[in-house]
């Protein structure tokens, strides 16, 4: 079974989630494999290095070196894992094909862009139908702390 948690972001901040569920996911003794679009890649490895205040998260981008090592992964390949992370976090609605694969699943999104609104609706209709999936959205009030809604 899979735990799908959906993150409503509000505007600014999708760097910032992402360190932070990474850091969660590092802190849980498991690894982080974020999937995510070309253009946002810098941004977000960037937020990785200063993530922490006493460290940095150790993390690489596609075919970088040091994938045998590193707990965090940022890929633009949906259906590459390069360190066969359990925990996943899908951004701008990008999805690998072989979900089942993944124990935990992260998916942010920003309701500033409505196709990526609807997008996450449409996933939440078919993955919540799945006995396979539980799926929990979490809504970022406006100073920013995560709150699970029912």
């Amino acid at each position: 079974m899979s735990q799908i948690d959906f993150y409503h972001l509000k505007g600014e901040g999708l760097a910032q989630a992402v360190a932070m569920l990474s850091d969660k996911t590092v802190a849980s003794g498991q690894k982080m494999l974020i999937i995510s679009p070309p253009v946002l890649t810098e941004m977000i490895s960037e937020r990785l290095w200063i993530s922490k205040s006493d460290n940095f998260l150790a993390h690489g981008v596609d075919d970088d070196d040091g994938s045998a090592f590193a707990p965090v992964w940022i890929t633009t390949d949906a259906d590459k894992n390069q360190i066969n992370a359990e925990f996943v976090c899908l951004i701008d609605g990008l999805c690998p094909e072989n979900m089942i694969a993944f124990t935990r699943i992260f998916t942010l999104f920003d309701d500033t862009q409505p196709d990526r609104l609807e997008m996450a609706r449409a996933q939440w209709k078919d993955w919540s139908s799945e006995a396979a999936h539980q799926c929990r959205y979490f809504a970022q009030d406006d100073a920013g702390h995560w709150h699970l809604k029912q």
